[in-house]
């Protein structure tokens, strides 16, 4: 494929960004490299109302790249927002091609025949990353594949494949942090092609970033004021967020392959509290996390849910459940008795005068009078 004529034509870049100039500097000088082959394609940066120097360095850019574009925004609507406004700015391009990036990360374009190839092969997914598939025979795994994509810049996506409908889940996920998986999690659900490379051409930057240099603030909601942000936004973890996405696969057997494949990856549980806190946002009470349990629970298989079901009083640990692995079993004492974590969450009484029906809904209290018994 010719560079200069034929990928430009072919590939949109989207760049997201926000008060990282360091960052963001350290990733323009490799985009505009002299080995990068998308050097000439339209790259547009989506700034979220920088404060810091991040609209001079853009500058610098285009006075020698005119087709480097930035589009600042008025206010910083949100790292997780701001993906959505990529993937919609990049749905209305006439580009074949989208790829969405982030502005920390490290880039090895010494196989980029590789992408070429992929594209030659009409693939509706490219997949550029691959730290988290470290065996070749999990490339074409989709549980794997789908767990890669989780990083934005894994993906080089047909823009053709963006619905009204993706991004409009898109948009009601952010919460999840996962908005930009719906699109993937909707190509494996109609059997679309998807393509790993062998040879990765992106890194995440968190993972080999020099300790010595500024690091970036990774929090999703930079810039707010955390004590106003809403909750489940604030206390979300990476894997109640990840198990919540991956509702919208078709397949419950591959649900259950994706938590697992997730959960013994690297730092994603953060830790008890975090875990603890984000369920209770999510859910109004701490109490209330049982609710989040059953929907674990739906992503097992039939014959897996009813024996846990079946166990007394609900006492699991969970481990048992694919939340947390064994070494972390101990956290699970922190629940005693999940049957009466379920009376709380929903339950129904009578009065004591038997007159009345008091149901109980996520810590609502409604006390409803019985029908009086017809006479036939």
């Amino acid at each position: 494929m010719n560079h200069t004529m034929t990928l430009k034509d072919k590939l949109q870049i989207i760049l997201i960004t926000y008060n990282r100039e360091y960052h963001l500097k350290r990733t323009l000088q490799q985009l505009f490299s002299s080995t990068s082959p998308i050097k000439e394609c339209d790259i547009t940066i989506l700034d979220n109302a920088s404060t810091d120097n991040t609209g001079k360095i853009i500058s610098q850019y285009q006075k020698q790249y005119p087709n480097l574009k930035h589009t600042r925004h008025k206010k910083n609507i949100g790292g997780n927002a701001n993906i959505c406004r990529a993937f919609e700015l990049g749905a209305s391009n006439n580009k074949e091609y989208l790829w969405v990036l982030c502005d920390d990360d490290y880039y090895d374009w010494s196989n980029w025949n590789e992408v070429e190839q992929a594209m030659k092969n009409k693939a509706d997914c490219i997949g550029v990353a691959r730290y988290g598939i470290s065996n070749d025979n999990d490339l074409n795994d989709k549980a794997h594949q789908l767990f890669q994509l989780t990083f934005v810049p894994a993906g080089i996506y047909k823009t053709k494949n963006i619905t009204d409908t993706i991004l409009t889940n898109m948009y009601d996920t952010i919460y999840s942090m996962f908005q930009h998986s719906v699109l993937a999690i909707t190509l494996i659900n109609s059997q679309k092609k998807i393509e790993f490379l062998k040879h990765p051409i992106v890194e995440n930057g968190l993972h080999i970033e020099d300790k010595n240099q500024p690091q970036p603030n990774c929090s999703y909601y930079r810039g707010a004021n955390a004590s106003e942000v809403f909750f489940r936004r604030k206390e979300q973890c990476w894997i109640i967020g990840f198990a919540n996405i991956i509702r919208l696969l078709n397949d419950k057997n591959l649900q259950e392959k994706c938590i697992k494949t997730a959960i013994n990856y690297q730092d994603i549980h953060g830790n008890w509290n975090n875990f603890y806190n984000c369920l209770a946002a999510n859910y109004g009470q701490k109490a209330d996390m049982f609710h989040y349990f059953l929907e674990v629970l739906a992503v097992l298989p039939p014959k897996n849910k009813t024996a846990l079901l079946r166990k007394s009083e609900y006492e699991l640990p969970l481990y048992q459940i694919g939340l947390i692995s064994p070494t972390q079993y101990w956290y699970s004492q922190k629940i005693k008795n999940l049957k009466k974590i379920a009376k709380i969450i929903f339950s129904i009484k009578n009065t004591p005068d038997k007159q009345h029906k008091v149901i109980t809904f996520l810590g609502l209290k409604l006390k409803i009078k019985k029908p009086e018994k017809q006479l036939l």
